[in-house]
């Protein structure tokens, strides 16, 4: 027996795998095959973007067949059938209601008052095209604002309005300003500025037949120069304008002032240069019993250039208080007075030579100013005393010391008015429960809405979607 010493084993070691090198080159595809490829993708994209758009596009009444607006609840925003209208004296371009205007006596221009505007010529247009999206109430994303349409009992078609108020929340009317949970919100249900304010008197549009310096008064001889299109302040004076070397304050500064003056722009039996309040007369309804109250919001619009060491001012009046804006076009200074009391001050990064368009008035309690469009100041202030007589002169410019042209010049107003009178139950504050909105139409004159309903608001279930003018139809024409 051999000894582990002795023991030898020969073991046969196979030779190592050989393992092929991989090719570090991809195959070759061929032009067909990519070309091919490239058709599969694209196909395969498209046909899922057309099914998105196609399932977007369910959503959407009105792409397929044609859904018009009817009747003048939603104007200016949103029009019915109406006519455009040009007046024979002043040139003015304004619209009214076609059915409205069949009834009504006469047609009366809103900006100089003649009475004899001929309708007989003028063609009738049909009702804005819209469509109603019912994407949003599937994902939840209406807001207060919205113009949506719903369906209410014993109405065979559907109403259009604008969402005013939300599920449980508390609402009411207050000096024409929709109030919210005890907060003015008006200012929400129009995103933009301008599509708010309509035209009271446009200056570039004076009556052939009577003089236009009426519309302008001068308490005393002054500077100022009227001409039809432009209104001139030429003070050559500089040196009263400083003291001590620097601009006097502007409440400081003899400013000539030249008021604004309302004729009697509605129908009457009183001669249209009669001078009255600026009253809430809206003329796209010539046949509307509507409540003539007097305006608050008003603005002073115009194109100013300005040049010297005195100051240009807009006064504006909301019953018992006073406003100032005034500008210094040499150190293009901003100021805000609250009767004599500064509030406010900024200097503006323009050169007031050049010129630009200001806009200045008041909104929902707060004076806004505005340089070419932007927001200047925003200045809330608490509600004012009423004051019994008539206010003739809520808007004045004025000017000491300075060179200026104004351009442009138009006197323009708050059009979203909000008359509380006619709450179904004369409860001027209204509570929406859980499952309830309320809802307006921005014509408040004649719009029947959650003001008369009998409940004062609407079912959330009632909404069936949001209503807006596609994109793809052209612009309405000016005004």
């Amino acid at each position: 027996m051999a000894t582990p010493e002795e023991l030898t084993i020969t073991a046969e070691v196979s030779p190592p795998l050989s393992v092929p090198k991989r090719s570090k080159r991809l195959p070759r595809v061929s032009e067909a095959q990519f070309t091919r490829i490239a058709r599969i993708s694209v196909a395969t994209v498209a046909t899922l973007v057309l099914l998105l758009m196609l399932v977007r596009l369910w959503f959407i009444d009105g792409v397929f067949r044609t859904i018009r607006i009817e009747g003048p609840s939603m104007a200016p925003t949103l029009l019915g059938a109406h006519y455009h209208l040009t007046c024979d004296d002043c040139l003015f371009e304004f619209r009214v209601d076609a059915d409205g205007a069949a009834r009504a006596p006469r047609i009366v221009c809103p900006n100089c008052g003649y009475r004899e505007v001929k309708l007989e010529e003028a063609e009738r247009l049909a009702g804005d095209v819209v469509v109603m999206d019912r994407w949003p109430l599937l994902i939840g994303s209406l807001r207060r604002g919205d113009v949506i349409g719903l369906s209410q009992p014993g109405m065979p078609e559907l109403a259009v309005k604008r969402l005013a108020a939300l599920p449980g929340e508390t609402w009411s009317a207050v000096d024409g300003d929709l109030v919210v949970q005890g907060s003015r919100v008006s200012t929400l249900l129009r995103h933009d500025l301008t599509s708010r304010l309509s035209t009271v008197y446009d200056h570039n549009h004076p009556s052939r037949h009577i003089s236009n310096v009426d519309r302008w008064l001068r308490p005393t001889e002054n500077h100022w120069k009227i001409t039809p299109g432009k209104l001139v302040f030429d003070d050559q004076n500089q040196t009263s304008a400083r003291e001590n070397g620097s601009p006097k304050p502007a409440d400081r500064l003899p400013v000539q002032w030249l008021a604004y003056q309302q004729w009697t722009t509605w129908e009457s039996p009183a001669p249209r240069t009669t001078l009255s309040e600026v009253l809430d007369n809206d003329s796209y309804n010539p046949d509307s019993s509507r409540l003539m109250t007097r305006l608050r919001d008003l603005f002073f619009e115009a194109h100013l250039t300005s040049s010297g060491a005195g100051t240009f001012a807009v006064k504006l009046r909301d019953e018992s208080k006073t406003f100032q804006v005034a500008i210094s076009p040499d150190t293009q200074l901003l100021q805000l007075f609250d009767g004599t009391k500064l509030v406010y001050e900024k200097k503006l990064a323009t050169n007031l030579e050049r010129g630009g368009m200001l806009l200045a008035g008041l909104i929902d309690r707060r004076v806004l100013v505005a340089w070419n469009g932007r927001p200047i100041i925003e200045h809330p202030y608490r509600d004012p005393i009423a004051v019994r007589g008539k206010i003739m002169d809520p808007v004045a410019i004025g000017a000491s010391n300075v060179s200026l042209t104004l351009t442009e010049v138009r006197i323009r107003r708050d059009n979203v008015i909000v008359p509380p009178a006619t709450f179904a139950d004369n409860d001027s504050e209204v509570r929406l429960g859980a499952d309830e909105i309320a809802v307006l139409g921005d014509n408040s004159a004649v719009s029947v809405d959650s003001r008369s309903w009998p409940l004062g608001s609407a079912k959330t279930s009632s909404v069936r979607g949001l209503v807006y003018r596609p994109f793809w139809i052209a612009p309405r024409s000016a005004p």
